[in-house]
């Protein structure tokens, strides 16, 4: 086992990869079924990045896959550093876990059409600019 169970009992939000899940789950067959066993064992929320597929949301009561955003990817090397950084960020200030997923799955989504990892996240004033206008119900706590 690579994560003891009794260390995935004190996880609030895992956020791995596709390929990252399957590492920690190998015995189950796909996203949810791997998502479902790791809360079986403990963790509070497992959200997994699926790449241009956007983004699956488990929690004990629900699992709600996300849909990308549409874009042209010409880079994705910080993409999931972006999602994290924006799901963090907006579930510390009060969102809920779907609301800051969909937010995150925007600032990843961005990061993809420009060159490089932290050269290419978009600033919160720009994410926050094209969710008022894309999604605005978004940014309602």
């Amino acid at each position: 086992k690579l994560i003891p169970p009794s260390m995935l009992a004190l996880v609030d939000y895992l956020i791995p990869n596709q390929e990252e899940l399957e590492t920690l789950c190998p015995e189950q067959s796909d996203e949810a079924s791997r998502a479902r066993f790791l809360l079986s064992a403990g963790v509070g929320c497992v959200v997994v990045t699926l790449g241009s597929r956007g983004c699956l949301v488990c929690t004990r009561e629900s699992a709600v896959e996300i849909p990308a955003m549409d874009v042209v990817a010409v880079d994705t090397t910080g993409a999931g550093d972006a999602f994290i950084a924006a799901f963090a960020t907006y579930r510390a200030e009060g969102f809920s876990i779907e609301a800051s997923a969909r937010i995150a799955n925007c600032a990843a989504g961005f990061s993809t059409t420009r060159q490089g990892a932290s050269s290419a996240l978009i600033d919160r004033t720009s994410l926050e600019a094209h969710l008022r206008n894309t999604a605005p119900e978004l940014l309602a706590r």
